[in-house]
């Protein structure tokens, strides 16, 4: 849905307001007054988008809204003076509300939407990635916890956006080269990065979500390749090293 209004004197018209309807991810907010908050969403039309949003103190809506990765659909209003669109109305679509509260799938929550807002702060439309990232974690939302999929996430999300790494394993090139992009052969003696990289490998040529349990990755080595993930897309997309919400899962994911 999209309207404009215009008006204007013989040839020369002046652009006042236009009003639209999209999907976005909620990614940051802050309170702005009483009654105002920004909210930074990721949108489908437009990429990364800032709004102002009234708060009205008999709905509850903002409370959803406030939620981390919040997947909603909006009516807004952009006007020719600002930077910030308007939101005349919100339906939040799902979020982590809809299982109930889970202290394991929030802290996954957390480090993935710290991840997306350095990713995506500034970036433009793409319907592609939008596409994934909506239908990754609405699905995410209502399945059954999956202990590894923020390391699934992230290595799914390098693919789409264009720098996924070469998965060329085999039994003598066993490590993976984060400069190279590649797997490497390997020092016999080196069997910590060997059997890295042999889980690696796995997530490398599995999907998203897992059809059996048993090829979720151990406890021992999520952390390990979280931080080789990590690395891997701050030498080849954007530092990340100032992302600091993986510590908790550390803790929380413990078994």
């Amino acid at each position: 849905m999209t309207s404009f209004v215009c008006v204007g004197l013989g040839m020369e018209y002046r652009f006042i307001s236009m009003v639209y309807q999209t999907r976005g991810i909620v990614l940051h907010k802050f309170t702005h007054t009483d009654n105002k908050m920004i909210v930074k969403i990721y949108t489908e039309l437009y990429g990364m988008n800032s709004y102002l949003y009234f708060r009205s103190s008999k709905s509850k809506t903002h409370t959803n809204l406030l939620m981390p990765m919040s997947l909603i659909d909006i009516v807004s209003e952009k006007k020719n003076k600002g930077n910030l669109d308007y939101i005349k109305d919100i339906k939040v679509l799902a979020n982590l509300n809809v299982g109930g509260f889970d202290i394991a799938k929030s802290s996954i929550c957390m480090f993935l939407n710290e991840i997306l807002y350095k990713l995506f702060s500034e970036a433009g439309e793409d319907k592609t990635i939008f596409n994934f990232l909506f239908s990754s974690l609405s699905e995410f939302f209502t399945r059954q916890f999956i202990p590894d999929f923020h390391l699934r996430f992230l290595t799914a999300l390098v693919r789409e956006l264009g720098c996924c790494p070469e998965n060329n394993f085999t039994s003598a090139k066993t490590v993976f080269s984060i400069e190279k992009s590649c797997f490497v052969y390997g020092l016999v003696e080196k069997k910590e990065e060997q059997n890295l990289g042999l889980h690696f490998h796995h997530l490398l040529e599995q999907d998203l979500f897992p059809d059996k349990q048993e090829k979720i990755i151990p406890y021992m080595w999520r952390n390990s390749l979280l931080e080789m993930i990590m690395n891997y897309y701050t030498f080849h997309v954007t530092n990340l090293s100032q992302i600091k919400s993986h510590e908790i899962l550390k803790m929380v994911l413990h078994p």
